[in-house]
């Protein structure tokens, strides 16, 4: 049994599918206090994305009917009754990218305790926050501050609370090289 829901148009479109497979992992805690889960309609482990968090992760695998699910077993307690939902909107553009329908997540109303992020993932989440802020010449320089405080950190799992601090640690880093001031 998949330890998600599917809403009325994802189990539409899914039953139209021969087979589908999903990679469902924890984004963040959304503003609503929510579980956060972002879903690719691909195994992410196989993706060519510069430093994929997940290209090595131990995955919990869940299959029924034409659907695999591949979750970061690490994250499996907090995907747990996720809903996911189908827009069918050709019209929906992100940049020149235009959809021709895609899936979401509907943030999952579970307990955050417990979940931890590895540092890649860490990294990742930071990067996708500052990228859009900054161009990329001033972008570079975020780099060293998330390094630096994960390191001070001294581990390997994080907390979502590091990663506000880590995108801060980025932020700051940006300042330090002076690229904030006030001409």
């Amino acid at each position: 049994m998949l330890p998600i829901a599917f809403t009325a148009a994802a189990k539409e479109f899914v039953s139209k599918q021969e087979s589908v497979t999903f990679f469902i992992r924890v984004w963040g805690i959304s503003k609503e206090g929510g579980i956060a889960v972002e879903i690719y309609d691909y195994d992410l482990r196989l993706s060519d994305i510069h430093g994929n968090p997940f290209s090595n992760s131990e995955v919990t695998e869940f299959s029924e009917m034409n659907v695999k699910l591949l979750i970061p077993s690490h994250h499996v307690d907090f995907v747990e009754g996720s809903i996911i939902d189908w827009t069918d909107n050709a019209d929906y553009s992100e940049g020149p990218f235009v959809h021709g329908g895609f899936f979401q997540a509907v943030p999952n109303e579970v307990s955050a305790e417990g979940l931890l992020f590895s540092r890649g993932e860490v990294w990742e989440i930071s990067e996708r926050v500052l990228w859009p802020q900054y161009n990329p010449r001033v972008f570079a320089d975020a780099g060293p501050g998330i390094a630096s405080f994960l390191e001070k950190l001294g581990k390997d799992w994080f907390t979502h609370d590091d990663i506000i601090q880590a995108i801060q640690a980025g932020h700051n880093s940006i300042a330090e090289h002076g690229w904030l001031d006030d001409d």
